[in-house]
C-alpha cells in the first residue's frame, strides 16, 4: 500500500498538468517529445527490448526521418499509413508525422492494411522492411519502406 501511495504521489504533477489542458491548448506528440529533449536530454526516454534509449538519441533519430519524409514529399495534411510493428522507429516515424503536420494513420502489420488505408484515405505508407516485404499493400497509395 506505501508504495503505490508514493507511485499516486509522483504522478500528481501530471494530473495538475493535465488539468490546465484547455480546448485552445497546443499539443502533439512532437511537442512533448521536444520538451522531455529540453528537459532531460541524457536521460532514459524509454526502454525497448534490452536498450534504452535517451531523448537525445530519438531525437536525432526523428530529425533524420523528418529529413526523409520531406525529401519525398512528405507535406502538411497529409495521411500518411504506418505500417511497422512495435518498435523504437515505428515512434520515430509518428513522431517525425506530426513534426511535418501530416496525419499518421496506423495500419494494423496483421490487418486489412488495404482497407484500413481506405477508410483512413491514406496518400502513402511507410513501412518497415519486416512488415513491408511480409505484407504487400494492393492499394493505391505509394509504399516506401524504412530502414535502420
Amino acid at each position: 500500500m506505501r508504495e503505490l501511495s508514493r507511485e499516486a504521489a509522483g504522478q500528481l504533477p501530471r494530473l495538475a498538468r493535465l488539468e490546465q489542458i484547455q480546448p485552445s491548448t497546443r499539443i502533439s506528440l512532437s511537442l512533448l517529445v521536444d520538451e522531455r529533449m529540453r528537459r532531460a536530454p541524457n536521460d532514459t526516454f524509454f526502454l525497448f527490448e534490452d536498450r534504452a534509449y535517451s531523448a537525445t538519441e530519438i531525437n536525432q533519430r526523428i530529425d533524420k526521418v523528418v529529413r526523409g519524409l520531406i525529401s519525398i514529399g512528405v507535406r502538411q495534411g497529409e495521411h500518411v499509413g504506418v505500417l511497422m510493428g512495435a518498435r523504437p522507429s515505428a515512434l520515430a516515424v509518428v513522431v517525425a508525422l506530426s513534426r511535418v503536420g501530416a496525419v499518421s494513420v496506423l495500419l494494423r502489420p496483421d490487418g486489412d492494411a488495404p482497407r484500413e488505408a481506405a477508410l483512413g484515405q491514406v496518400q502513402r505508407i511507410i513501412a518497415d522492411p519486416e512488415v513491408g516485404h511480409r505484407r504487400p499493400v494492393q492499394a493505391r497509395p505509394r509504399r516506401r519502406l524504412l530502414a535502420g
